[in-house]
Parts: structure tokens; C-alpha cells; sequence
């Protein structure tokens, strides 16, 4: 997606603790969820949000409908079956997430991206493009304290 097709990113969204690539190597889950219109993914089922039942008619009666599993925006979701090979591939291709690379990839992990709401209150939250993940690190890395410069040694000649 394009510049034009970023949002804003809201002050009360932010990353509260980042994961590494490793740790979800070192969980050995059998699929990974991705979002088909987000940037969103996880390897845990349990990550997984469900649509808000619908009522459909057939046969012109009403019945109750389940919710789908989608991401935190309710977007549709994708799955594979090769955990392995779609973090080799996210590896191997670190500039196709941007400036921030791996790291902005990881970000889309689930729950790695929240909204803070009133009362402690996190609800995770994904972005729909590359763009938006590598602006809130920006975001967020200029907000870190700068390191101090180390005073000058003056020499002391005689």
C-alpha cells in the first residue's frame, strides 16, 4: 500500500514489548494466521477474534450464524501450515517490510501492537500496511531517552 493509503496513527497506540523472531521459532506451533488485508499474524489460535454472529435467511427462515475467526480488525483471515517456511521467507526478505525491516514484521505479531484504553486496558491492534508499522517505531524509538554525550578528556599538557 501507498503513503496515501496510511491512517494516522493515534497517540494511544503503541508497542509495550516487542518478540523475536526466536521465541515463536522456540513454540513450534503447527500454523501461523495472517491477515488477508492487514499485516497482522500469529501462530496461536487463541490470538484469533471472531466476527459478530449474523442472522441469514435460507429458505426464507432466519438462522443464527457464527462468527468467522479474523484479526483484530475483523479482517479476514489466512492460514498456513508452514510455521517454518513463511519465518524463513520473512527472514530471508527483510526489506519488503521496510525501514524497520524485521523488526516492523515482528511488530505485527499479535499483540505487539496495542490500543490503551481507559483503566490499564490493552486491546491489541493491526495495521494495513508496511508503512504504518515502521512509523510508529519511528515513533516510538525517537521518544527513547538519547544516551548522554561523554564529556570531552582535556589534555593537560605542562
Amino acid at each position: 500500500m501507498g503513503e496515501d493509503d496510511s491512517e494516522v496513527i493515534p497517540i494511544n497506540i503503541t508497542i509495550l514489548e516487542e518478540v523475536t523472531i526466536e521465541q515463536i521459532k522456540q513454540r513450534k506451533q503447527p500454523m501461523i494466521f495472517y491477515g488477508a488485508n492487514t499485516c497482522w499474524w500469529s501462530d496461536d489460535p487463541n490470538h484469533l477474534g471472531q466476527t459478530p454472529p449474523r442472522v441469514l435467511v435460507i429458505n426464507n427462515r432466519e438462522v443464527q450464524g457464527g462468527g468467522l475467526p479474523c484479526d483484530p480488525r475483523q479482517g479476514m483471515l489466512m492460514e498456513t501450515r508452514t510455521p517454518e517456511e513463511f519465518l524463513r521467507l520473512s527472514e530471508e526478505n527483510p526489506s519488503y517490510y521496510g525501514k524497520h525491516g524485521i523488526r516492523a514484521f515482528m511488530a505485527a505479531y499479535h499483540g505487539v501492537v496495542v490500543v490503551l484504553k481507559g483503566g490499564g486496558q490493552r486491546q491489541p491492534w493491526c495495521f494495513t500496511s508496511w508503512d504504518e508499522y515502521n512509523e510508529l517505531l519511528d515513533r516510538i524509538d525517537a521518544a527513547k531517552p538519547k544516551p548522554k554525550p561523554k564529556p570531552k578528556r582535556r589534555s593537560w599538557k605542562r
